[in-house]
């Protein structure tokens, strides 16, 4: 309990000087620790890595959207991004796309949330075609 109280007190104090604490590594070493009663006991020491950089911050961390072969027009996409996973039906949906996009076919737009709105819930990642590595 204490090493996870002393590594919730290093995000705390990241988060005092404004820096986000998901743009650093930490460095966890077994050894012995302070506990916030001051007991010196057997633990995990959390120190940030200074010496070394994170691989990519989070700030850059591209967008689960930025690859791949499009669906659905991108336009489309950054168009209803306030939708992404909210509860819509189909006719709803469908509705909604019309009012957002009144040129584009009715054709098209039944299409597009076929794709985004199966399940009950609009889900953008459907835009895109799912691409697996191995």
């Amino acid at each position: 309990m204490s090493s996870h109280t002393n590594f919730q007190q290093s995000f705390k104090d990241n988060l005092k000087e404004n820096v986000n604490p998901c743009d650093l590594l930490y460095e966890v070493r077994k050894g012995k620790i302070t506990t916030p009663k001051g007991y010196e006991t057997s633990g995990y020491e959390v120190k940030v890595a200074e010496d070394i950089e994170p691989y990519i911050a989070e700030k850059d961390r591209p967008s689960p959207l930025q690859e791949g072969k499009w669906l659905i027009p991108r336009t489309i996409v950054d168009g209803i991004m306030d939708l992404d996973r909210q509860p819509f039906n189909l006719i709803d949906l469908y509705t909604e796309m019309k009012e957002r996009f009144p040129n584009i076919e009715d054709k098209q737009i039944k299409e597009y949330a076929i794709l985004l709105g199966d399940g009950g819930v609009v889900d953008l990642r459907k835009a895109k075609e799912a691409t697996w590595e191995i």
